[in-house]
């Protein structure tokens, strides 16, 4: 039987892993909240924005049933931004759940063959 049980190292690998981009992507959007250049504040969210799209999916977009029209605004941003960034920790916890358990099957594959090898004579 294949171990499900959840892992704490890749619990907490999930959220070393996802911090770096937190970090960087809450920075890029608060900035551009801030920034008063239009062409500043475009760059800003246009790196911001695809780093929790891309990086984040599919649970980041959750917060896009939350708007009337699909797009968030600069005054979303204080319900949208901690939304986003706790979608993402749990994004990357359930992609290294997910490739922990990959793991597990591939050795419980190899074991049984180990311990009962195909003959193709």
């Amino acid at each position: 039987m294949i171990n499900l049980r959840v892992s704490a190292k890749a619990t907490w690998f999930g959220v070393a892993a996802a911090v770096p981009f937190i970090l960087l992507g809450s920075a890029m959007w608060m900035m551009a909240t801030w920034s008063s250049d239009p062409v500043r504040r475009v760059e800003l969210y246009g790196c911001a924005d695809p780093l929790f799209h891309y990086l984040g999916g599919p649970l980041t977009h959750i917060v896009y049933m939350f708007t009337t029209d699909g797009l968030l605004k600069a005054s979303d941003n204080w319900w949208a931004l901690p939304m986003v960034d706790a979608l993402f920790v749990a994004q990357w916890i359930i992609w290294a759940q997910l490739i922990l358990l990959i793991g597990r099957l591939l050795n419980r594959i190899r074991i049984s063959y180990a311990k009962n090898p195909l003959n193709f004579d």
